[in-house]
């Protein structure tokens, strides 16, 4: 019966002998964040096990690439569970040690004790990079990625895949810290490296890549094209490639959610989820993502009450799959807080909303840009509820997180926007003023005169002006609001 519990708490049982790579697959599935990292660890291990065509000029070269690469291969999986297994309690003696120390302490010893083999270095680094990236961590991912980049242009002829997916890889971690210029230009050079072998998979990602930064500068017109592009791309390859095709297509549906087409959003998320079921079964971890996406779609065209319901359809399969604390089940509480919000259910939206910032915290301590974000929108629910104080808390501290971990992103000027609005209706105007003006510029730079955040924030000055009876300064940003 013991062995039996322990077998459902994912934890080693005692009736066979724990060898430590079965150790190690209990401790994954016990810890989902660490389990990110497995995951991609597992295609570093294929890449490093895989063999290009291009390079086999003859039986026998091939025959030794191969060989050398199962060694490499075999290397590879060794370091690896060689690092996993500091998580067990023989190893770390007792204490719990989370993803994000494992991959502290792996990325040390790539750099110590893999000196002078940079393509398994530039392989593991790729590999931690993409784990810390899924755990939000972006300065450490981009250390990491920089780290890769830099060993491969040490190795004579890098396969142009590896060097292609590592920049794909940094320019996705710069393009999550607001930094747009930067990533766009590595996208260029992702498209101009898988440009030279012309591997239909690999030019739609770098298609939905530079897409999607574009999006993020608010250059629609170019980023459209490219959107569309990768999804036929997809599709003319759907035949031989059908989960390629389905990832395609949920990607597209994120994407033109946030190039604001709800419609198409809903439609092709409910065109993945179909090929999914059809797969995989209703109750597959693989429809939580899409699930996701078609609430957050259902939200932004106002259907509450179905985006609820697919929130809570997603919650119920990520329930049976992660553990409560996995991050991904943050993201939907959240979302679920906001339709709550929305039908009115004030006190189901706070304690989802609450319940998102305690998995958060869970995960990544108490300084974070995702509590951040947390945090501000329990404060609008608060704003919504008429609890100002309450409100204004919650976007302090947001303010004083998205400041230290995203600085000069313009989430973190649209919050102190919110933060302004509270002061202006305080009646501490001087406060106000600073940090309207402040929000005000920081939004004009990042996201152009036009976008919502910078209208929200140019009328907050407005009415503040008008609250502190000075009305030339009203005038003023009245005037330019006018079309």
């Amino acid at each position: 019966r013991q062995d039996i519990m322990r077998h459902l708490a994912n934890e080693p049982v005692t009736a066979r002998g724990p060898s430590l790579a079965y150790r190690f697959a209990k401790f994954l599935r016990r810890n989902a964040l660490a389990s990110a990292f497995a995951g991609i660890a597992t295609v570093a291990l294929v890449a490093v096990a895989g063999v290009s065509s291009l390079a086999a000029v003859n039986a026998n070269a091939q025959n030794a690439r191969i060989a050398a690469e199962r060694d490499r291969a075999n290397e590879v999986q060794a370091f690896l569970v060689d690092v996993f297994s500091l998580a067990t309690p023989e190893a770390s003696g007792g204490a719990t040690v989370t993803a994000q120390e494992l991959l502290a302490r792996g990325a040390e010893r790539v750099r110590v004790e893999l000196d002078g083999q940079p393509a398994m270095q530039a392989q593991l680094e790729r590999a931690i990079g993409q784990a810390f990236t899924s755990l939000s961590l972006y300065p450490q991912a981009q250390a990491s990625l920089e780290r890769a980049r830099e060993h491969l242009t040490t190795v004579d002829q890098a396969d142009p895949a590896v060097l292609g997916g590592t920049l794909y890889d940094l320019a996705t971690v710069l393009e999550r810290q607001g930094q747009y210029a930067e990533a766009l230009s590595l996208a260029n050079e992702v498209s101009a490296t898988y440009a030279s072998h012309a591997e239909p998979v690999a030019l739609a990602q770098s298609d939905q890549l530079r897409a999607r930064i574009l999006h993020r500068q608010g250059d629609l017109a170019q980023a459209r094209p490219l959107y569309d592009r990768a999804l036929t791309r997809a599709r003319a390859h759907g035949a031989t490639e059908p989960a390629f095709l389905t990832d395609a297509i949920i990607n597209f549906a994120s994407f033109a959610l946030a190039d604001g087409d709800a419609n198409t959003a809903i439609t092709l998320s409910e065109e993945g989820l179909g090929r999914l079921v059809k797969r995989h079964g209703d109750n597959d971890i693989r429809l939580a993502e899409p699930l996701h996406n078609l609430a957050n779609a259902l939200a932004s065209v106002q259907r509450w009450d179905e985006a609820a319901t697919e929130y809570r359809r997603a919650l119920a399969i990520t329930d049976q799959h992660l553990a409560p604390e996995h991050q991904t089940n943050a993201f939907l509480w959240n979302g679920l807080a906001r339709a709550e919000q929305r039908l009115g259910d004030v006190d189901d939206a706070r304690r989802s909303f609450e319940r998102a910032l305690a998995i958060l915290r869970a995960n990544f301590g108490e300084t974070h840009p995702d509590i951040g974000i947390g945090l501000a929108n329990l404060g609008r629910l608060e704003m919504d509820a008429g609890e100002a104080e309450a409100a204004e808390r919650a976007f302090t501290e947001a303010l004083a997180i998205l400041d230290e971990t995203l600085p000069g992103h313009w989430i973190g000027h649209d919050v102190r926007r919110r933060l302004g609005a509270c002061h202006s209706l305080a009646e501490r105007y001087a406060e106000a003023e600073s940090l309207l003006l402040t929000a005000y510029d920081g939004l004009t730079t990042s996201l152009g005169e036009t976008h919502k955040a910078t209208r929200e924030a140019r009328e907050a000055l407005v009415t503040l002006y008008g609250r502190w009876e000075r009305p030339t300064l009203a005038a003023r940003y009245a005037v330019q609001a006018s079309p």
